[in-house]
């Protein structure tokens, strides 16, 4: 988004983007019909993260995997929804 000053790398398979220049790490899914992108952080320890999320009074949903890497969706303590990755090697 131009508002917040981002860079992007080209969309993926998927349609998501990587946002390359701001830390925490992290970036768009590609949004589904009906739906909103969906915010998500990449993470070196899913676990931990997700241990971190719920720790904090959010929630973390059982892991998917993929061949870009591991996920889980998650929500903070007021119900915002987003997801964290730990990505595979090349991603």
């Amino acid at each position: 988004m131009e508002v917040f000053g981002w860079e992007y790398s080209p969309p993926g398979e998927e349609g998501g983007i990587h946002i390359t220049n701001r830390l925490p790490d992290g970036g768009l899914g590609g949004a589904r019909e009906g739906t909103a992108p969906e915010l998500y952080f990449r993470v070196a320890d899913l676990e931990a993260a997700m241990e971190a999320v719920r720790a904090a009074g959010g929630t973390a949903e059982p892991i998917g995997e993929g061949p870009e890497g591991r996920h889980a969706v998650c929500a903070d303590d007021q119900g915002v929804p987003f997801g964290i990755s730990q990505p595979a090697l090349g991603y």
